[in-house]
């Protein structure tokens, strides 16, 4: 009986170890299928019609105060919420969101063309809203605390999972010494 209950510590413990690694290990990337060029940040590559998706580019992806064209493809598109055109920073960067109308759905193109390059970021829209519905939100309503990513108790976790880990691993050698005593 001790076996088992320090072996299942033991496996406990790994796999609360490793939950939190998992889980923030899954990006947009993997949501996708594709991997994004580096720099290039599509969060969330999945969303409901009316709810926002960011597209940040890094440092030095563009030139340094270039002008980008923004052109959105998909359902309704000319019905999405997303600026024409964008200049990026002094460092190259560039951030905008994109708002699907409240009708979306299906996959949005939504491509950034400059002189130095061209890329286009796709985000799927799943149905959901009523066509009559409009994305107006409350004001005061803050959009980051409409969806969270990653998960807050992911640090809990790893502490339970090493003290699960570390008590297994006790009661596997506490009963290991008590066999060799006898």
């Amino acid at each position: 009986m001790w076996k088992k209950t320090a072996a299942a510590c033991v496996i406990a413990g790994i796999v609360a170890l490793g939950a939190p690694m998992a889980a923030s290990a899954e990006t947009a990337d993997d949501a996708v299928g594709y991997v994004e060029p580096t720099g290039v940040v599509v969060n969330p590559v999945a969303i409901e019609p009316c709810l926002t998706s960011t597209v940040t580019f890094g440092a030095r992806y563009w030139a340094p105060s270039e002008s980008v064209a923004i052109a959105v493809e998909g359902y309704h598109a000319a019905d999405a919420s997303i600026p024409a055109s964008a200049t990026a920073a002094a460092d190259g960067s560039l951030v905008t969101t994109f708002v699907p109308p409240a009708d979306g759905r299906e996959d949005y193109g939504i491509t950034f063309t400059a002189a130095s390059r061209t890329y286009t970021a796709v985000i799927a829209v799943t149905d959901g809203v009523d066509a009559s519905a409009s994305c107006d939100h409350d004001p005061g309503a803050d959009p980051a605390a409409l969806a969270s990513t990653g998960s807050d108790s992911a640090p809990w976790v790893a502490v339970a999972g090493a003290g699960m880990l570390v008590a297994g691993v006790a009661v596997i050698a506490t009963r290991a010494a008590a066999r060799r005593r006898s």
